[in-house]
């Protein structure tokens, strides 16, 4: 996708965000997940990395409200100034239901952003878009207190394995920017030698109006998904005779509620707090 027109990115984004459920399933892990980033405190700070326009960040605050938490410091930084801003109008609708926060949103990138703080709770959500995954998260978790842990959330593809084919390199780099797959993430967390865990669940994202050439909200969400701009009109033939294939295989698009809809894995990494070396 042509990430330079930010306006047609926040099309697709939302085109995106109507027919995933996505968000549900991060906002179900959070909370089945809240006691272990709690830990009976009160007290709470939070560094998020890539956070978006707030989903999930605000439902986590009152999640952790909820559980007992009676002050949050939040940062956030993201390198979309409308994604700050709507972040910002998602905070005013449901800060009645969130203990105190001190909230700053940054509009700055993950590897310029700079920080001298402890967090207890750190969460990644664009580990997608890092060339030297190893650099940045020995940056970032150098930042957890003594018993903190980073979250980094992620999102592969049933066939994640299609994306080494020459077309597909072609279609994500040939604009200069970077993807970053999740099973070369997981080789960069080994090499590090971070302790971790990991945890995925499955979702969804309704792609029935896709299959409608005239349908514009149907190209949005494939360009979202694929990482594309206009889809239709400017990806090479060979490109879209991969993805077309794909939008047909069963093992990636299956049938949900009577709808057609395109499988993702949802992957939640914890990362513990690393070794005093570091």
């Amino acid at each position: 996708m042509n990430y330079y027109d930010d306006r047609y990115w926040q099309r697709a984004f939302q085109a995106f965000r109507k027919s995933s459920n996505q968000y549900k399933v991060i906002q179900n892990w959070l909370s089945d997940n809240i006691s272990h980033l709690v830990r009976y405190q009160t007290d709470l700070s939070i560094l998020s990395v890539g956070c978006g326009a707030g989903e999930p960040d605000v439902i986590l605050m009152r999640e952790l409200t909820q559980c007992g938490v009676q002050h949050i410091r939040y940062i956030g930084v993201d390198i979309s100034i409308k994604n700050i801003e709507e972040f910002r109008k998602k905070f005013d609708d449901f800060k009645h239901e969130i203990c105190k926060v001190d909230l700053q949103l940054y509009n700055e990138s993950a590897q310029n952003f700079e920080i001298d703080e402890k967090f207890d709770v750190l969460m990644i959500h664009m580990l997608y878009f890092i060339k030297n995954v190893s650099e940045l998260l020995f940056k970032y978790t150098r930042l957890l207190s003594d018993n903190g842990k980073c979250i980094a959330v992620m999102t592969s593809q049933p066939m994640e394995e299609i994306y080494s084919i020459t077309a597909m390199r072609h279609l994500h780099y040939g604009d200069g920017k970077h993807l970053t797959l999740y099973s070369e993430v997981k080789r960069s967390l080994k090499a590090t030698g971070l302790n971790y865990e990991e945890e995925v669940k499955i979702g969804w994202v309704d792609i029935e109006e896709s299959f409608d050439m005239e349908n514009d909200d149907g190209e949005l969400v494939l360009d979202f998904i694929w990482d594309t701009y206009h889809y239709r009109q400017n990806q090479p033939k060979e490109v879209l005779k991969i993805l077309n294939a794909l939008l047909h295989c069963h093992r990636i698009v299956q049938m949900i509620n009577g709808r057609r809809c395109y499988i993702q894995y949802q992957q939640f990494i914890t990362i513990f707090k690393p070794p005093a070396i570091f």
